[in-house]
């Protein structure tokens, strides 16, 4: 009995290692810049900024998000999220969205998670920064659409149930195979992602 004990506590200590380890190095990325610039290496995510080295042997630099195009983030399980400097509705600055759909008609997601009321309390991006001490968090989510000729993308998220059809019908009037299915009730307000596939994949 006690050295089955002994093995779980020490494969709950590698556990705790190989996570601090992969803290300390970073979250794999790739980034663009407007140039076309490509770097590689690791990073570490805070709020609007980032900290990151090319490998293990230099010291982590500080850029900002906005300073990249595209900003590509790596996990182990293969799933990559893309972040993409869009230009939005009546905002002077840009945001960086998380690309869901790409196409004649892109679907871009905005995610924070904001902790205050704390000791240490801060705002994280993609999980990154931890809760302080007595804080309190919540998180919000918007969505946007972006058309490939035009330069800015709407926000599409705060849109209420009721207006929602006649928003979408509007936007996608180019394509009346989609009305008709959104205008029967086949497409609700939690399917923006099937709305924009379907018109990318049969209205382009």
């Amino acid at each position: 009995m006690k050295s089955i004990r002994l093995i779980y506590i020490l494969r709950v200590l590698c556990l705790l290692l190989i996570g601090s380890t992969l803290h300390a190095q970073g979250k794999k990325v790739e980034l663009i810049k407007e140039d076309g610039t490509v770097m590689e290496g690791y990073a570490k995510f805070y709020t609007k900024s980032f900290s990151y080295r090319a490998d293990e042997n230099e010291s982590f630099k500080r850029f900002k998000m906005l300073d990249f195009e595209t900003i590509r983030i790596f996990s182990e399980d293969n799933d990559t999220k893309t972040y993409k400097r869009i230009k939005v509705d009546n905002r002077k600055k840009p945001k960086m969205l998380i690309l869901l759909v790409e196409g004649p008609v892109s679907l871009y997601l905005e995610e924070r998670q904001i902790y205050s009321s704390g000791y240490g309390a801060g705002l994280g991006v993609s999980g990154n920064t931890g809760q302080g001490i007595g804080g309190t968090s919540y998180s919000y989510s918007r969505l946007y659409l972006k058309r490939n000729n035009n330069q800015n993308a709407i926000h599409i998220g705060s849109v209420s149930k009721k207006k929602f059809k006649g928003v979408i019908t509007n936007y996608f009037k180019d394509c009346p195979d989609l009305v008709k299915k959104v205008d029967a009730g086949e497409y609700s307000k939690k399917e923006l992602k099937e709305i924009v596939e379907f018109y990318n994949n049969k209205c382009k």
